[in-house]
């Protein structure tokens, strides 16, 4: 069982898979779902870091198939604390670009809109070269992030 004393950088754990059943093998997973929080930070600009978590923690560990290395589809569940999500994601793109942790992210691998799913708008698409290395592209190696951003209203 785990106790949630770790640190989130260090804790690579995926939050949900999508497998046949009875199915546990990593290399039979269909679907791959990370969640982070976010939120905008003209809000609160404490929320800058959890965009920059977005990017080091979700995306690049996508990249660098320490999530989901079986499948070429996989998403992220943002879950919005605050704020207007175009902004967030304005903020995310930005983040790519200007990260220390990780190489910069070319504007090709930004969140693009995506198609609705019902009614349902907020949703983005992301495409990345991926590696086990950080600092190697492989042309050849591929991931689409799907990324849906989850408002809620608690009034």
């Amino acid at each position: 069982m785990y106790t949630g004393e770790q640190a989130t950088i260090q804790a690579k754990e995926v939050d949900m898979l999508l497998c046949d059943i009875g199915e546990w093998e990593y290399d039979k997973i269909r679907f791959v779902w990370e969640a982070k929080r976010v939120g905008d930070k003209r809000v609160n600009k404490s929320y800058s870091n959890l965009n920059s978590k977005y990017v080091n923690e979700a995306i690049y560990r996508f990249i660098r198939k320490e999530y989901a290395a079986a499948v070429n589809d996989a998403g992220v569940l943002a879950y919005v604390l605050a704020g207007n999500v175009n902004n967030i994601v304005t903020d995310i793109n930005a983040c790519m670009g200007n990260i220390r942790k990780n190489p910069r992210l070319p504007a090709t691998n930004h969140l693009q809109r995506g198609a609705p799913i019902n009614d349902f708008e907020d949703v983005y698409r992301s495409k990345h070269n991926r590696t086990e290395d950080s600092r190697i592209q492989l042309e050849d190696s591929h991931i689409q992030l799907h990324h849906l951003f989850l408002t809620f209203d608690f009034e």
